[in-house]
């Protein structure tokens, strides 16, 4: 008899279109709690979700809304976070929750890392992710930060959908210096420098620090460019010269911090430039970009090419500059 109510029960839940979850009984497992958990990757020029492309290791802590710690999940298969319909499963009580994560840290490449793991009896608020030793002068791995607050209801009977946007920490420059008459120019012939008070960061992945960080070039050299779009010599009617580059890596550009770049002649020991860097590169922003706040361009544009033009004498021609293709008319008494 208890067997033919048991299938009763069922057959009328379906006949009725409700789930398991709507009918309580001992036979049943438990319906699930927690939340079905989204990552995305939108805080870029394209305003598209470019998470599964970029995010190679995942690194997720949550804890109660009031801070105390709850668990840490890391996710490192490719195959799930490449999957744009991949999400995390995570069980939970019903309650009220704070979650951050963390694109780059578990990855073996890693350029940053927790002063202190959050664990036990730890708050968010305390967490420090600091720039592991020897990074500042390397291609630094692309680093990612996100949050979330979300609760999960008491008579929850499914997983709650919460969606975690991630903006990227990293930003990747090439400076190129180009002598107005064309005559060919060597980025080994000069030290460059981007120094930044960006290191550590905390929960929030604002600066907490203190003192200076100085990211020096890992890469110096020469290219040569055309202005033709085919690459071809002046036989076609183009321009071509040979100009200096340097590759660096930074942390996060804040707006409250004193961001400079600084070009050094190698052997005179002349400084040839010390500019307030966002200061310029914010000379860059157009179209719809001119609609986001200072920090959210900065944020979203993550990787830079800034052209600077140099007199016979290596000395800086402060007439104009190129800021990610766009070319910028200075007047010099601006700055």
């Amino acid at each position: 008899m208890r067997l033919f109510i048991k299938h009763f029960i069922t057959a009328t839940a379906a006949a009725t279109g409700l789930t398991s979850c709507g009918v309580v009984f001992e036979e049943l497992e438990p319906c699930p709690q927690g939340v079905e958990m989204r990552f995305t990757y939108t805080r870029n020029l394209e305003s598209a979700n470019a998470f599964p492309a970029q995010v190679d290791c995942l690194t997720l802590h949550i804890f109660t809304a009031d801070g105390n710690f709850v668990q840490t999940i890391t996710e490192r298969s490719r195959e799930k976070l490449g999957d744009e319909n991949w999400r995390m499963n995570i069980a939970l009580a019903p309650g009220r929750y704070h979650a951050i994560a963390y694109g780059g840290i578990a990855c073996e490449a890693a350029s940053f890392g927790h002063a202190v793991e959050p664990t036990a009896g730890f708050n968010y608020k305390d967490i420090t992710m600091r720039l592991l030793d020897g990074q500042a002068g390397k291609q630094l791995h692309d680093h990612f930060h996100g949050s979330a607050d979300f609760s999960i209801a008491p008579n929850s009977t499914d997983l709650t959908a919460v969606t975690l946007d991630m903006s990227k920490t990293v930003n990747h420059f090439r400076i190129l210096l180009q002598e107005t008459g064309n005559a060919p120019v060597d980025g080994r012939d000069f030290d460059v420098v981007i120094t930044d008070r960006n290191d550590p960061l905390d929960h929030s992945n604002s600066s907490s620090a203190a003192g200076r960080t100085d990211y020096t070039a890992y890469s110096r050299g020469r290219i040569t460019v055309s202005d033709t779009p085919d690459g071809n010599n002046r036989a076609s009617g183009g321009n071509m010269a040979t100009v200096g580059f340097a590759d660096l890596s930074t942390s996060r550009l804040l707006t409250t911090t004193d961001a400079h770049l600084i070009i050094t002649h190698r052997e005179s020991g002349r400084t040839v430039m010390d500019i307030p860097l966002n200061t310029y590169l914010l000379m860059g922003k157009s179209g719809r970009e001119a609609g986001w706040s200072d920090q959210e361009y900065l944020d979203r544009c993550s990787r830079w090419t800034l052209t600077f033009f140099l007199k016979s004498d290596l000395s800086w021609s402060q007439t104009r500059i190129v800021v990610n293709g766009w070319i910028v008319k200075l007047n010099s008494t601006e700055f």
